[in-house]
């Protein structure tokens, strides 16, 4: 099964490597490539418990990726604004997704991190490494990434009331309102655990006060999440005549 997975793999990439050097801002293709990449990322051969590529081989899946859904990004600024309205859809596709490889990526560190001993102070976070490239700065980044969809679409994201939670129920974005709220959760709770772990050299009173505000950020955005899903849910049933 894994020899069948290299030799898909290595033909999907040389397919996409030869349209996108014919085209490298072809948008449609960039993004079904990443997707290509960070699904071999994140392949994991569970008869083995490990992952299905070496480490080597997962960070280059990572970094093309993310290098991906940043020229995306770029070329979508590009365009005409007749031509961004046809690939809107995957422009926000590809910021969500960026964000979400962002936070998964360091996310799954941290427990070695925190094993091993690293402790990083805030000046040099940048240089931080192990195994992959691991820079919790880049959790603003995602962080940013959420919150420019959902400026994009005139989406309240702080303090949601009940009814504006009924209003963006029914919103059809090409990413699901409810995983906006989901990611953005797990964005905090990284952050949370990043202090719990206690990988960043700070003061124990300015750690919980850290672990505080983004425990409480994450809890109230999963509170968002169960709220969205039960109005949408509501709604699909009144459409159906209240069964």
């Amino acid at each position: 099964a894994t020899e069948i997975l290299e030799k898909a793999t290595k033909t999907a990439r040389s397919l996409y490597e030869k349209i996108l050097s014919e085209d490298p801002k072809d948008i449609k293709n960039q993004y079904r490539y990443a997707k290509i990449l960070i699904s071999c990322y994140e392949k994991y051969d569970n008869s083995k418990q490990r992952y299905a590529f070496p480490q080597k081989e997962r960070i280059k899946f990572y970094e093309e990726a993310v290098g991906l859904f940043e020229s995306i990004k770029e070329n979508y600024e590009l365009l005409s604004d007749e031509n961004k309205k046809r690939v809107r859809n995957i422009h926000i596709k590809a910021r969500y997704n960026l964000a979400k490889v962002l936070n998964d990526n360091i996310d799954a560190m941290i427990p070695e991190l925190a094993m091993f001993g690293f402790v990083y102070n805030h000046d040099d976070i940048k240089l931080a490494t192990y195994n992959f490239p691991w820079n919790p700065a880049e959790l603003k980044t995602a962080a940013d990434e959420i919150v420019f969809i959902f400026n994009a679409y005139h989406i309240p994201f702080e303090n949601l009331s009940e009814e504006n939670a009924k209003r963006i129920a029914a919103e059809d974005l090409p990413v699901h309102i409810f995983d906006l709220f989901y990611r953005r959760a797990k964005i905090f709770y990284t952050m949370y655990k990043i202090y719990a772990a206690g990988i960043l050299r700070v003061t124990n009173e300015k750690r919980l006060e850290k672990m505080e505000n983004y425990l409480m950020q994450a809890l109230m955005n999963c509170k968002y999440v169960a709220g969205i899903k039960i109005e949408a849910l509501s709604q699909k049933t009144a459409d159906q005549g209240g069964f």
